[in-house]
């Protein structure tokens, strides 16, 4: 997805900031999110493991794989507190890929996909040239169309932070 991201933010147009803001929040946190999960998964396979262990003490004659279904049964009716279930790398991936997923809704809903292909150029590196063959440059942003743009991602991230955080 780093390269689909990186050819999106090569636009012949330019995109505005809030849009690269946005497209630059969902890599990161489905990277986050990503790394959250495997590290999860590989805490509780070492877990896993060390409680088989625990178990093959008491049950000498069980299988690797029953040994390994006991443990993982045990661990799964273990009760967890709020704050285990809140503050874990499971819940951290829920919660950038929720992010994530927030911005790939938004975009799909704004641009709608299906109608908007006509002229959408995000190829890499193409830009348009003059009828001389100079690269046909953008002028550039302006003060008030920087603030604008800044406004415009705080006004939709910040309640929608909040939202999540709440929810």
């Amino acid at each position: 997805y780093f390269t689909e991201g990186s050819s999106i933010l090569i636009y012949n147009t330019g995109l505005p900031r809030a849009i690269i803001f946005f497209l630059t929040l969902m890599l990161v946190s489905m990277t986050i999110g990503f790394i959250a999960i495997r590290i999860h998964q590989n805490r509780y396979q070492k877990k896993l493991i060390l409680k088989a262990d625990e178990i093959q003490k008491n049950h000498p004659k069980e299988t690797v794989s029953e040994l390994l279904d006991l443990a993982n049964q045990e661990m799964k009716e273990r009760p967890r507190k709020w704050y285990e279930r809140l503050f874990s790398f499971k819940a951290l991936h829920g919660y950038f890929m929720t992010l994530a997923w927030y911005q790939m809704a938004g975009r799909a809903g704004v641009t709608n996909p299906f109608d908007s292909w006509e002229h959408c150029y995000v190829y890499p590196v193409y830009k348009d040239l003059g009828d001389n063959g100079e690269l046909v440059l953008l002028p550039g942003v302006s003060d008030e169309q920087k603030t604008q743009q800044v406004l415009f991602a705080a006004y939709v991230t910040i309640p929608a932070l909040i939202a999540f955080a709440f929810i």
